[in-house]
């Protein structure tokens, strides 16, 4: 049985690691950029849960409310420095609709790290209070959104609708 399960494992490994370099040839930065993306997609529902709440359009959930500020918090800190590689951005080459990442980014690296700092002391304090009623997701959610826009107004590229 034993071997059985390693063989499982070796050719389900074999199988993945294939497709995951296929997508870099995809474009430059491929992974990078499918990575970062995927990063600001948990953000964005996760944010939504807890949001919805907050406005009343969904019922508030303590559990739900909880997960959605832990998930956010772990995300913030996913160490994904990896994600981020200088020359990714919407003005390099071959990556025109391809990121939404503004040029400016790798040369105020540090600035985006102070706001990403931010973003994360913000999903602390919701973390720890999302739980206590809809009214504490609602102190805190303006203060999250807040540090969201605080990094894309300025390294990202504003969207067009």
């Amino acid at each position: 049985m034993k071997y059985i399960c390693t063989a499982i494992l070796l050719f389900t490994f074999a199988g993945f690691f294939p497709l995951a370099s296929a997508d870099e040839d995809e474009f430059p930065f491929a992974l990078q950029i499918n990575g970062r993306q995927a990063s600001m997609f948990l953000y964005r529902y996760n944010l939504g849960l807890l949001g919805s709440m907050a406005k009343g359009s969904t019922p508030y959930d303590a559990q739900i409310a909880t997960e959605a500020a832990h998930n956010l918090l772990s995300v913030a800190n996913m160490k994904n420095s990896t994600m981020w590689p200088a020359g990714s951005d919407i003005d390099a080459p071959g990556l025109a609709n391809r990121t939404e990442a503004k040029a400016n980014i790798w040369a105020n690296f540090e600035d985006m790290g102070n706001k990403h700092q931010a973003l994360t002391e913000n999903l602390t304090k919701m973390s720890l209070v999302a739980g206590d009623g809809v009214e504490a997701i609602r102190a805190n959610i303006g203060s999250v959104a807040k540090a969201c826009k605080a990094c894309h107004e300025q390294y990202r590229l504003e969207d067009e609708d």
